[in-house]
Formats: structure tokens, sequence, C-alpha cells
């Protein structure tokens, strides 16, 4: 439907660009005309501006032509005219810029398996385990074995076996690690559970419509609209967007009060989504976020003991890496994954996330315990000698802290 409503307008996966030299000011633009203009910002595509307007399909449309008309935006050909460039064929990678050096790496891989490498290594760190695999949060055990063994056939180090990858070999590497990761984590129903709860998921248009509409039904069966104006007032767009995020902010500070951090951070991140100039709303994001993250990253060191128990013990320490990166300022993480990679005996990088642990703590007790331990093995004694003094300033009677400190001084 929104195809034929744009034809030789645009594509939906156009992005329209304002142009500077025009003063929208003196162009007497309508109120609609106005607001698609305020959402153009030279990155939204025109399928967004949809969404974040709430117009309908032909009022975008129209808005579109007349600022194209008026000279203020550059929309580029319709497409009719368009020629099938190759920003056209790298639709799939989501616009992605390639790095020209690796694409004319002499390898023995064709153009699009270097162009899906470099996406897939790019979206390593964005991508939770079910993104990674190409799976929906509802995938059954067996959509999983699926996945991953297509992803094998393409990854799978054998699958490349003689043949000359260049620097392609470290990426194809480090794709299918996090691949088998992720395997190994939804292929557990134990690990899986713990692993969805601490997700901060994407809703669809669908699930926020859902949510909206559960939010104001109560509303709706109390009130009636009384007058013409208030019927306008309720479709006008920009009001129309403060009551969603007002609805979203309500709801996001309910799952707050029963430390529902995931589900509070989904809704208020809809909330500054709609009303971004809200403190209110933005504080309470930044919180619920981290919290979020934080309960993401404390599941997955759960998991590093049960990785154990199931023999994926060389998986261990990319679990504790995860964790590192889904928390990075949070010093009680940091420390309990200082503290486990001590006991895998990496003491470098346990001796770095503790100096991390206590940078972003302060005078965190458990940071401090864990940069003392990581420091001691590393044969740092002078770091581990002032995290002690410093564990006796909050604890002054504790003897084995005061044995801790006497026994360190004598490597001084």
């Amino acid at each position: 439907m929104a195809t034929g409503v744009f034809k030789n307008i645009a594509e939906l996966d156009d992005v329209p660009k304002p142009c500077p030299a025009v003063d929208v000011t003196k162009l007497h633009l309508s109120a609609e005309e106005g607001f698609v203009y305020s959402r153009i910002d030279g990155k939204t595509t025109v399928r967004a501006l949809m969404v974040l307007t709430g117009f309908a399909d032909t009022a975008v449309a129209k808005a579109l032509l007349r600022l194209r008309s008026l000279h203020a935006i550059s929309l580029g050909e319709t497409p009719a005219m368009r020629p099938k460039t190759g920003e056209d064929r790298n639709q799939p990678y989501g616009g992605m810029i390639f790095d020209l050096v690796a694409l004319n790496e002499a390898v023995d891989l064709d153009q699009e398996q270097k162009k899906r490498i470099l996406y897939l290594e790019a979206k390593l760190d964005e991508w939770n385990h079910f993104e990674l695999l190409g799976l929906s949060r509802k995938a059954t055990s067996e959509d999983v074995r699926k996945a991953y063994f297509k992803a094998s056939r393409e990854f799978h180090p054998d699958a490349h076996f003689r043949k000359n990858l260049g620097s392609f070999q470290r990426r194809i590497e480090r794709i299918f690690k996090a691949m088998k990761i992720a395997y190994d984590v939804l292929s557990n129903d134990q690990m899986r559970a713990a692993y969805s709860e601490s997700i901060v998921w994407t809703l669809s248009p669908e699930e926020e419509a859902e949510i909206v509409e559960h939010a104001r039904r109560k509303e709706r069966e109390r009130q009636r609209l009384a007058t013409q104006a208030q019927r306008r007032l309720k479709h006008n767009p920009m009001v129309e967007r403060i009551k969603k995020a007002r609805d979203f902010y309500q709801l996001g500070l309910a799952a707050i009060g029963s430390e529902r951090w995931a589900e509070a951070a989904n809704h208020l991140r809809l909330a500054v989504t709609y009303d971004p100039k809200k403190r209110d709303y933005q504080e309470a994001y930044s919180e619920a976020n981290g919290r979020a993250s934080r309960q993401r990253a404390l599941a997955i060191l759960k998991n590093v003991q049960l990785a154990y128990d199931t023999g994926q013990s060389a998986e261990v320490v990319e679990l504790i890496e995860e964790a590192v990166r889904t928390a990075p300022e949070d010093s009680q993480v940091l420390a309990e994954a200082a503290d486990l990679l001590l006991t895998l005996n990496d003491v470098r990088r346990a001796y770095e996330v503790a100096q991390r642990a206590v940078s972003v703590g302060g005078t965190s007790v458990t940071a401090l315990r864990a940069l003392a331990r990581a420091a001691e093995r590393a044969e740092k004694w002078n770091i581990a000698c002032h995290a002690v003094e410093k564990l006796l300033v909050f604890e002054p009677k504790d003897a084995a802290l005061k044995a801790w400190f006497k026994q360190l001084k004598k490597y001084m």
C-alpha cells in the first residue's frame, strides 16, 4: 500500500535531506508540512518518517512532494528513473559503507562473501544471541539448531579449508566463535531463560500499539470526548506523541517499582523517543537501562558456572568478556568478572578489569578487594598494598585485612 502512495515521489528507504540554503520560515508551510520537515535530519528514511509523524501515508507523501517542489529538501530521482546502483544492492547490509581495502584484498572469497563477513563482524557487539543467529525471541529448540548448523556451513573453519583468507581468517573465526556461544546459550533451556530475561527487546510496532491500547482501555471506558475541539486535539500529532510518551513513562515507573528493569527500560526508551525533551524521562531511562544492563551482565556471569558444569569451559572467558561489555560502568559486575578471571588464571586480564572496577566504582569495597587480589597475583605489590590500605579505612578492625596488609608489606 505504501509503495503505491509514494510512486514517482520516493522509495520507502530513501533518506530526505534538508537544503540549508532555503529559509523554511518564509515558505508558509502547513502544520503537517512543518511537522514532517522538523523530522527530516538527513538520516531518517521515508519509512521511518511515516512512523515518527503518525500521519497517513498520503499525508506524508503530499508533504514531501511540496517540500521538494519548494526546494526545501532533496529526495533524489523517482523510482522509474533510478539507476541500479551499488548502494541499492547494499540495502541488505543496512547501507553500511565497507572498507575498500578489505573488499579489494586478494583472497579466495567473492565480493558478497566479503561484505557479509564485514557486516556480521561489525554487528557482533551490537546484536544479541537471537539476532546473531537470525532468530526471533519465540524460536524453538529446533529453530536454534537449524540456524546454527546453517551458520556453520558458512563460517566453520572447515568450510574454508585450504583457502587463502588473508585478514578474513580472523574475522571468520571471531564470527563463528560468537555464533557458537550464542548456540550454546540458546540450546540450553536454563541458560536461555536467564539470558532472555536480561535482554532489552526492541518492540515491534504491533507490540507498541498493544501496550498503548492496554494502558488506555480503562481511560477510554471512563471518558468520552465532549466537544469537536477535544476531538481535534486528540488527533493533533504532537499531542498524541506527548500522550504516548506519558503512557510509556507511567508503565516504566510501574515496572521500576517491581524491579522489572528490562521491561522498564523498554517502556522508558519509548517515552524518550516520543518526547525526547523531558528530563524526567531521560533520567528514569538512564537508571532503568543501567539496572537492566547490570541484570543482564550478572545473568551472563551466572552462566559461567553453568558453562563449567556442561563441559563448555572453552567458552567461559568469552562469556565473562560479554558481561564486561554489557555493563562497562558497573563496578560490581567488573569486580565479579575480575574474580572469575583470576579463577581461570588469566591474571593480566583480571588485573585490567579490576582496575576498571575501581575507576568507575571509586571507594567500592567490592572493587577494592578485587583489585587487591588481582594485583597480588600479578605481583604488583605497591598497588595491592594501597588497595588493602584503603579497605582498612572502611574496616579498621578487620584482623584478616591487617594480616594481609602486613604480609604484602614484606614484598615491598
